[in-house]
């Protein structure tokens, strides 16, 4: 809602910013109170002092907090109001020691004032930014489109946040969360930009990271059970949609506890890392090979036209680990057992064709080694 009408009339200040949720207003006068319980922050430019009062009702009758309490000068009107140059020196204050970033552009985008937190996150001092565009720190990294898009809802909404990757002036690109908000006056003419934004750059890495290691295999990086079943499950909705074929591939390594017992967990950690960098090599991209467990890896073949190329893929699996790895000078051999279910002859849901999958792997197994095949 925007704070116009129902705002009370104060004394003449000067310009003064009016702020809601959606829009800042610049207005003729200061606010003192208003009928509901809201904040309402206000910014003079010129003076650079801020106000912030809080309107509260309390049996009916409204009441005004204000903080001048938190002013360093004893110095008060007969209403116990702390006077404007305090204020004055409280905002400037205030816009110095914010750990985020703040700056300030007129309509065309100049920069017309930054806090020392935005020096230090940039490497700009004040007198090297002020007067240019923001578009000084750009990175790079973003499409004209992606610009495009932010200023449209900036125009449409008066305010935009998001991430952008900027650059500091070393060179250096960092991600920056930031807050964009327009300044318009009382008939919709934007008068300045205001903006605040944080370094998120190791924030990010460390959320990716975590994203990272909840959908891959600790040990060999490949996609685990949650990313693979994920990603059947959406291959399974396209080949729906597009009237095609996918096979899920079982593999089961055979021989692998003999290199366990023989030379070791350490030994035979590097053989299952030696394995999926043998397999990740060896399909394309849309390819998925993923560790399940132990020496047990599942493969996702998409958009299949018959069967049969599932059975071609697990030959060709079959001969590929049939060259031995040599592991620290150690020449180790295994084979694999593959089994196979394929959509949708086999199953139409995840958990039908991995069943499907695991029971053809122990039929292959029991048939003999470096077998491979579907259910009978």
């Amino acid at each position: 809602m925007y704070f116009q009408k129902e705002c009370r009339k104060g004394r003449v200040l000067g310009p003064v910013f009016l702020w809601s949720p959606e829009r800042i207003f610049i207005k003729k006068y200061e606010i003192f109170t208003y009928p509901w319980t809201k904040s309402c922050h206000s910014l003079s430019i010129f003076g650079i002092f801020v106000r912030i009062g809080f309107s509260l009702r309390k049996k009916g009758i409204e009441q005004k907090r204000d903080l001048g309490h938190l002013a360093f000068s004893d110095k008060r009107d007969q209403n116990g109001r702390v006077n404007e140059t305090d204020y004055q020196q409280l905002a400037a204050i205030a816009f110095e020691t914010t750990p985020n970033a703040l700056l300030l552009t007129d309509a065309k985008g100049n920069i017309l004032l930054v806090n020392q937190a935005f020096c230090e996150l940039t490497g700009y001092a004040k007198e090297e930014i002020v007067g240019k565009n923001p578009r000084i720190l750009s990175s790079g990294r973003h499409d004209p489109k992606f610009y495009k898009k932010m200023w449209a809802e900036l125009t449409q909404k008066g305010n935009w946040q998001g991430e952008i990757w900027n650059r500091r002036k070393t060179g250096e690109l960092f991600l920056e969360y930031i807050t964009i908000r327009s300044v318009i006056d009382e008939n919709g003419e934007v008068l300045f930009y205001s903006a605040a934004f944080i370094d998120y750059t190791e924030q990010k890495k460390y959320q990716e990271k975590i994203t990272y290691h909840a959908y891959h295999d600790y040990l060999t990086g490949l996609p685990n059970r949650l990313l693979f079943q994920k990603r059947v499950e959406e291959q399974i909705e396209r080949a729906k949609a597009e009237n095609t074929r996918l096979a899920i591939l079982f593999l089961d390594l055979d021989g692998f506890k003999y290199v366990n017992d023989t030379y070791g967990h350490e030994m035979g950690d590097r053989l299952i890392q030696a394995v999926a960098k043998r397999l990740h090599r060896h399909f394309f991209e849309h390819v998925t090979v993923s560790r399940m467990s132990g020496d047990e890896f599942n493969i996702l073949l998409p958009n299949l036209i018959s069967s049969a190329e599932a059975e071609e893929a697990a030959a060709d699996i079959v001969r590929l680990l049939q060259k031995p790895f040599s592991i620290e000078g150690v020449k180790i051999q295994v084979s694999t057992s593959i089994g196979i279910s394929v959509f949708p002859e086999d199953g139409e849901e995840l958990k039908d064709l991995l069943a499907r999958a695991d029971y053809s792997m122990y039929q292959a197994k029991g048939r003999g080694l470096e077998r491979y095949g579907k259910s009978l």
